[in-house]
């Protein structure tokens, strides 16, 4: 985001999921920063991915990791016209113990 020209802007939305497997909120997170170059969106959320010149890579993978743990599921929405990632997590009636 530091790179995108004045204003910067961050838009959170929560919405609930019906389809699929059990219930869930989805809670999608859009920015207007540079998006992610096309050569690195295979590597997204492996650790040390990253575009940053002093990034250490890990927050997107411990992010997916710990998202995956709950039964949930974090991504990038690769059709949006603007950077877009999409964290969907289980209700509490669905959320594995």
């Amino acid at each position: 985001m530091t790179e995108a020209p004045p204003p910067r802007r961050i838009r959170v939305s929560a919405t609930r999921l019906a389809d699929g497997p059990a219930p869930a909120i989805r809670i999608s997170v859009q920015d207007n920063g540079p998006g992610i170059a096309p050569e690195l969106r295979p590597q997204l959320f492996k650790p040390r991915a990253t575009s940053k010149p002093h990034g250490m890579g890990l927050g997107l993978a411990l992010s997916r990791s710990i998202t995956e743990r709950l039964g949930g599921g974090l991504s990038l929405d690769a059709a949006a016209s603007i950077t877009t990632f999409h964290l969907d997590l289980p209700t509490d009636e669905h959320r594995p113990q």
